[in-house]
């Protein structure tokens, strides 16, 4: 028996990573847990949803929580210093910060082979 859903109990709001972070973990265990029960892979591959996960959620959840101290700052001088200091950086980085750079790719377990989109890591394959 499996519990997937939502991890939005677990995750802070920021980022809006809770249900996707859900997704994330169901999608990853549900192909492989299809490739093994039509017999076309061993039960050993089960065992790497726990490696390729938990760092992921872990770094997620860290930077999500990063920005919800940034974004729930409650003392106006500290406040109105990180407005200025954000649009001192807007103004000098127009393009912004790709979101995807914030969420990593896996890093343990099942991967495709490096410079490999599947990989979860496009960064390194633009040119």
């Amino acid at each position: 028996m499996f519990f997937l859903g939502d991890a939005a109990h677990m995750t802070p709001p920021f980022l809006a990573q809770g249900m996707c972070q859900g997704i994330r973990d169901a999608s990853n265990l549900m192909w492989k847990l299809a490739l093994h029960l039509r017999g076309d892979t061993s039960e050993r591959l089960l065992d790497t949803y726990q490696r390729e996960r938990a760092s992921h959620v872990r770094h997620v959840t860290l930077v999500a929580k990063e920005f919800g101290h940034v974004i729930c700052e409650r003392d106006e001088a500290t406040a109105a210093k990180r407005d200025a200091d954000l649009l001192a950086e807007l103004k000098a980085t127009p393009e912004g910060t790709i979101r995807q750079s914030l969420i990593p790719g896996l890093l343990a377990g099942f991967l495709a082979p490096e410079r490999f989109p599947a990989r979860g890591d496009t960064s390194r394959n633009r040119q």
